[in-house]
């Protein structure tokens, strides 16, 4: 499967990205993180303590966004209208319905209580640009929790591997794609599904991340730094 994952991707935006910005500026980091690939976590079971600070990127797939009623951001995209207008330090009936149950607003606000980043996943070439060629270049990031479906994990670990973040990854349990046709229509933003982790899965990340939480003086916001949210604290 995963071998042709990336025949699939070969010719396509993130393949060559991945080949030219990656593969043959860093050939030995490119090397080993093909060899150890599969040393990514599925489930988080090495997670003892999550370390937070802008290094640590919580990562979920736009497909988590509400579908009725319609996320205010629309879904394919690294929006999310919550977050933006920092609407956690407003009172509660000013809530949109929307984001009620929203799997992104969840476990986004678990991530900034925690003082971790943030990121809503879209397109692999936009996944390639903002987290894995910035963590070759200069280690932005070095830990990662992520949602995706599992049909990505394999080419998505050996992303995590060359990366050098250490990652743990979660299966959607709904709503997934189950193979390269419907992920490429994903990747693409076409996406008629909504996601939704299993209650065991959504349960491990709320306690890796609960577990973790950090005080800190002042108020908690996200800030929006290209398509990455960061804590901050005012």
């Amino acid at each position: 499967m995963l071998l042709k994952f990336c025949f699939n991707s070969l010719f396509r935006e993130y393949g060559r990205d991945f080949i030219t910005k990656i593969a043959v500026p860093h050939p030995l980091r490119f090397i080993r993180g093909l060899l150890n690939y599969d040393k990514s976590d599925p489930g988080g079971q090495h997670l003892q303590e999550w370390p937070g600070g802008r290094t640590a990127l919580v990562g979920l797939g736009f497909c988590l966004k509400p579908l009725e009623p319609e996320c205010l951001s629309r879904r394919p995209n690294h929006r999310c209208y919550y977050f933006e207008h920092h609407l956690h330090l407003a009172v509660p009936d000013r809530m949109p319905e929307c984001c009620r149950n929203c799997g992104i607003r969840i476990i986004g606000l678990m991530a900034l209580k925690a003082r971790s980043s943030f990121y809503i996943m879209t397109s692999a070439r936009d996944i390639l640009h903002d987290i894995f060629l910035p963590s070759v270049q200069s280690q932005k990031f070095a830990y990662g929790l992520f949602g995706l479906c599992r049909y990505s994990f394999d080419p998505f670990r050996i992303g995590l591997s060359i990366s050098r973040i250490d990652g743990s990854l979660f299966a959607y349990d709904a709503g997934a794609c189950q193979n390269y046709r419907s992920w490429r229509q994903a990747d693409i933003g076409v996406k008629s599904e909504q996601t939704r982790f299993s209650p065991k899965d959504f349960e491990t990340i709320g306690t890796i991340l609960i577990r973790s939480q950090r005080s800190a003086a002042g108020t908690q916001r996200f800030i929006k730094e290209g398509n990455v949210f960061y804590p901050e604290f005012v």
